[in-house]
């Protein structure tokens, strides 16, 4: 469970939430981060040196975009050496391919697709994002729920259970960098607001690669593990550091 904070965050630390770059999406390895995904990862780090933000400690998901974007975004920073990451799997992306494979099936008897519609609507990119966008809602709806896959309500329980000992192992006011994916910056910033499913989606896919969201946390007056993390939202999605930059193609989405 996690707790609205609405009081001062002196005693909070602040966790700042930092989408991966662009991955390479069409290619066998879709989780290796493309040309452009990498500029972009360069770029938050230059605008945290220029700006003086130094992270306490850094966490990522164990993806290698997260992983790879970390190392650029560090790799810039004017603190040397910068701390090492700390892998947690539970700040990785939902398993997209996955719910692909669960759920497809019965979408495509509903729709009427022939069995190799999938290859073609794959390739393109636009057609992708669509099918799967029903997909995911069918997912986050629990409309289809499968033994097989990560259920969204076990999605959203273990990016809290991966937060709490973040915050509960820093200190006041340090600043904490998460570099993860888009479905878990918005599950914690559902988590934050007590938002609804169909708005935290929505939300989530106005995420553009490497944006940065703040959060401030603290875990709740009682000890363990019971105890509700008090989480409150800074800002979201910002992506000033690309903005500065002056080139408009880094701004992307997928």
């Amino acid at each position: 469970m996690i707790e609205t904070d609405t009081s001062p965050h002196g005693r909070s630390v602040k966790l700042w939430l930092v989408r991966h770059g662009q991955t390479s999406f069409g290619e066998e390895d879709y989780d290796r981060l493309s040309r452009l995904g990498m500029e972009q990862s360069r770029v938050p780090g230059t605008h945290c040196a220029r700006t003086g933000l130094r992270f306490d400690a850094v966490y990522s998901g164990e993806m290698k975009r997260q992983r790879d974007t970390a190392g650029l975004v560090l790799e810039r920073q004017s603190v040397q050496p910068p701390p090492a990451p700390t892998i947690r799997s539970e700040f990785n992306e939902y398993d997209f391919k996955s719910i692909i494979r669960a759920l497809l099936p019965g979408l495509a008897a509903e729709l009427g697709l022939a069995d190799n519609a999938f290859a073609a609507i794959r390739a393109d990119r636009k057609a992708f994002q669509k099918l799967f966008n029903t997909l995911y809602s069918r997912w986050v709806a629990g409309t289809d729920d499968s033994a097989d896959i990560e259920s969204y309500r076990q999605y959203i329980s273990r990016i809290e259970k991966g937060l709490r000992p973040v915050a509960e192992n820093s200190r006041p006011g340090q600043n904490i960098a998460i570099f993860t994916s888009g479905g878990v910056i918005s599950a914690v910033l559902q988590l934050a607001l007590d938002l609804p499913d169909s708005i935290a989606t929505e939300l989530g896919w106005r995420i553009r690669n490497t944006s940065v969201s703040l959060f401030t946390a603290r875990p709740g007056p009682a000890a363990g593990a019971g105890s509700p993390l008090r989480c409150r939202l800074m800002s979201f999605n910002s992506t000033a550091h690309l903005d500065l930059t002056g080139n408009p193609d880094l701004a992307t989405y997928r």
